[in-house]
């Protein structure tokens, strides 16, 4: 690796090296990595002869494992790195630089890749659920499941591998491990099952710890099509597979994994579909379930359901998240109703601040267009009632939004006799980085944009 001598002109740098895994993914699948760099600053007198990868073991020096040597070429995009596809959680390190009519530049800065679980028989956790669990035969309240352990040392790096048949949101001592929306997302769950990998460490210590998580039936068990009932198209149980392995640092390695030692129940979230909208009742909140020192006791063990493991792959697109939040005035009509207008059509949901007493209900339904008389556009909606309700647990101020679900929407109608002290339109979306933008002097061309 000699730096060869460059001449007076500005001295180009490799800046960007990334590879085919987004910024808010951790690990690669089977796939060899490529790679794609950028020169700056462009040099018109100047321009990209040659090429040299290397692959390494470690970021700084690392012993090398690969090493492509000089390529003539002016390739910048998609270049196949040397070394060929990574083995279940191993971490590979790349450096670039190119040749131009001046010699070589500098080494860029390191890239590093981590694979995830590769391979079926890297997965030791079973998928579990609630027993007995109604949601086959109609929506029915959202499975809670928890499980806690000790860590027996310093905690030096974690991993949490997770999936599910449905939806999941996973938190370890009470922490979201991400802000992911919607995950796994919709794949044919019979050929393709998509898992996450989440770098944990900060979310754990040494001492009793706990991991949580909730299900929802999203594309899996939720409806899909026109019919009402219309629903279980790939399968009847939703389910967790979750793998927690920690590193201490003294090297041993430690595992927590879905099975028949962690407790089911149920909480607040009474239904929650991708069309009909989530039903909450605050009042069969299990505060502090997803925490240390929850009393678990009444809970049932949780049920196993079979799983091919060999239809499980890494996730490699972005995953979804919340991307915009929007305060929206309420209106208060003459027929009672609080009417919300967001100016623009987003996918998402009403976040809404009311102030009421127990036992109050709040409905929130959505539309598209209002109608000419000024009514919610529902018709195009078939049987979809898009809409999330709510019953109140407590007096006074109460932020609500839903889960496990979204809708299409600019109009909101709330129907309460509490009252709304503030809402907001939280838009949702694949988090990819925006590659350009647009502006005209026409405001709804630049707003439809």
């Amino acid at each position: 690796m000699n730096q060869e001598s460059l001449s007076a002109e500005p001295r180009p740098a490799i800046v960007a090296l990334r590879c085919q895994v987004p910024p808010d993914v951790l690990t690669i699948g089977d796939e060899v990595p490529r790679l794609t760099w950028r020169v700056e600053p462009p040099l018109p007198d100047q321009h990209q002869l040659a090429y040299q990868i290397v692959a390494t073991d470690g970021a700084e020096p690392g012993v090398v494992i690969a090493d492509s040597g000089r390529i003539v070429g002016s390739d910048q995009v998609a270049v196949e790195a040397p070394g060929g596809a990574l083995e279940s959680r191993q971490v590979r390190y790349y450096r670039v630089r190119i040749e131009t009519e001046a010699g070589w530049t500098d080494w860029s800065p390191v890239l590093r890749v981590e694979a995830g679980l590769l391979n079926a028989e890297d997965w030791t956790a079973g998928a579990v659920t609630l027993p007995a669990d109604p949601g086959a035969d109609r929506q029915a309240p959202a499975p809670l499941l928890r499980r806690p352990f000790v860590i027996s040392g310093r905690v030096a790096q974690a991993r949490l591998y997770v999936t599910s048949l449905g939806l999941h949101q996973v938190t370890l001592n009470g922490a979201p491990v991400a802000e992911d929306l919607l995950a796994p997302g919709w794949t044919p769950y019979q050929k393709r099952l998509l898992a996450e990998t989440y770098d944990v460490t900060a979310l754990l210590h040494e001492g009793p710890n706990v991991v949580a998580a909730a299900l929802g039936d999203g594309w899996y068990r939720g409806r899909l099509g026109w019919s009402g009932n219309d629903r279980c198209r790939y399968g009847q149980e939703v389910a967790l597979l979750a793998q927690l392995e920690i590193e201490l640092e003294d090297g041993t390695i430690q595992r927590v994994v879905t099975d028949a030692d962690w407790r089911a129940s149920t909480g607040e979230v009474r239904s929650a579909d991708l069309y009909d909208g989530s039903v909450i009742d605050l009042r069969e909140r299990q505060p502090g379930w997803d925490r240390l020192g929850f009393d678990d006791r009444d809970w049932l063990p949780a049920g196993v359901v079979p799983l091919d493991r060999s239809t499980i792959e890494p996730r490699m697109a972005p995953p979804v998240r919340v991307v915009r939040v929007e305060a929206v005035e309420p209106r208060l009509g003459s027929d009672g109703v609080v009417h919300l207008d967001g100016r623009q059509n987003i996918a998402g949901w009403v976040r809404l601040c009311v102030k009421g007493r127990r036992g109050d209900r709040v409905t929130i339904r959505h539309a598209e267009v209002r109608e000419p008389d000024g009514s919610l556009h529902t018709r195009s909606l078939r049987s979809a009632k898009a809409t999330d309700s709510y019953t109140l647990a407590d007096d006074g101020e109460t932020w609500l939004e839903p889960q496990f679900t979204f809708h299409g929407f600019r109009y909101a109608d709330v129907q309460t006799d509490a009252g709304v002290t503030a809402s907001e339109f939280v838009a949702i979306s694949s988090a990819t980085d925006p590659r350009g933008h647009f502006d005209c002097s026409h405001t709804g061309l630049v707003q439809l944009h």
